[in-house]
């Protein structure tokens, strides 16, 4: 019940502050009075909204306060669930700024205007000539038969069951969906390790697949290079090996003739031997270069598929990003 309501710059009140009796109370005046304009202000208390054309004057706010003896309205629970601070004489304060902005306070506390408007459609009931009363409501019809059968215990504990019930849904859906998302994820790796199976991979095979790829696609141009080079070093009268050959003849006369000659000798011979040695190599890395288009064409398909299993590998455990 209504015990205290105060209205500050509101509409047409400058200053306003009445004590309704505990029994009945009534406000009569003319057409224009102001009594819908105090029906008005009531409302904002119940969270109806307002915007700053409401205000008498406009560089200060209104300030609307109503104090209500909830005593009998089993409104604890409500006001635990609010996180409220609980007491039988409510105040509810409604301001509303120059700019339009409103605040709405339950016990000097800040609640939003959904909460208020909840509280307040369980303290006030305003009927006019034009609204349907609540009769007509099934919610309220209930109500009614809850209290005159005296069974509000009996509801209460049924609710609080049904929010229990509630509750244990929330907590059971959330475990499902989680089941659900470990068993995708299970599948997938199920997937990827089937793949990897099938792909019967062995250590440094990538490295090795992409070497050999190297040279597949560029084989014309290295057999190219090293006959080229082989021509330089083999050719018969101008060669490398021959002009080398024949400095080595020179360098054993000038040892016969003098052995301080004998170290640049010894030096030679490890650079000939080397270069000759390095000529074989060629010949034989010539040999082993082939051209072929099959070949290289699985070795394309196969590198494909190991770069497709890391891609999805990265996608699944590092977010998407690409690893190149």
């Amino acid at each position: 019940m209504l015990k205290s309501l105060s209205i500050s710059n509101y509409a047409l009140i400058d200053q306003l502050s009445m004590q309704p009796s505990n029994g009945l109370s009534m406000i009569t005046g003319e057409t224009g009075a102001g009594k819908s304009i105090m029906l008005g202000a009531v409302g904002l208390l119940l969270g109806n909204r307002s915007d700053s054309k409401v205000l008498l004057h406009e560089d200060k706010k209104c300030v609307v306060e109503g104090i209500f003896d909830i005593s009998e309205y089993g409104l604890k629970e409500f006001f635990d669930q609010e996180q409220l601070d609980y007491e039988e004489s409510c105040i509810i304060r409604r301001e509303i700024s120059p700019n339009g902005k409103s605040r709405s306070f339950v016990n000097d506390t800040p609640v939003l205007l959904d909460a208020l408007k909840i509280l307040g459609s369980k303290l006030m009931d305003v009927h006019s000539q034009h609204d349907t009363l609540q009769l007509g409501e099934g919610s309220y019809q209930l109500s009614l038969v809850d209290a005159f059968a005296q069974t509000m215990q009996d509801l209460e504990a049924y609710q609080q069951r049904y929010r229990n019930f509630r509750k244990a849904k929330k907590q059971f859906d959330e475990l499902k969906y989680k089941a659900f998302e470990m068993q995708k994820e299970a599948d997938f790796n199920q997937f990827q390790l089937d793949e990897l199976s099938a792909m019967a991979l062995v250590a440094g095979e990538q490295s090795e697949l992409e070497s050999t790829q190297e040279v597949l696609e560029n084989a014309e141009e290295i057999k190219l290079k090293i006959n080229e080079m082989l021509a330089l070093f083999q050719e018969e009268q101008f060669g490398v090996i021959q002009g080398l050959g024949q400095i080595q003849h020179g360098l054993q006369s000038l040892e016969r003739l003098a052995h301080k000659f004998s170290e640049l000798r010894e030096r030679f011979q490890s650079v000939f031997i080397e270069l000759k040695d390095l000529s074989e190599s060629l010949v034989d890395e010539e040999s082993k270069v082939e051209i072929d288009f099959e070949k290289l064409e699985q070795i394309r398909e196969r590198l494909s598929k190991i770069y497709q299993l890391q891609k999805k590998a990265w996608g699944k455990y590092c977010g998407g990003i690409d690893p190149n």
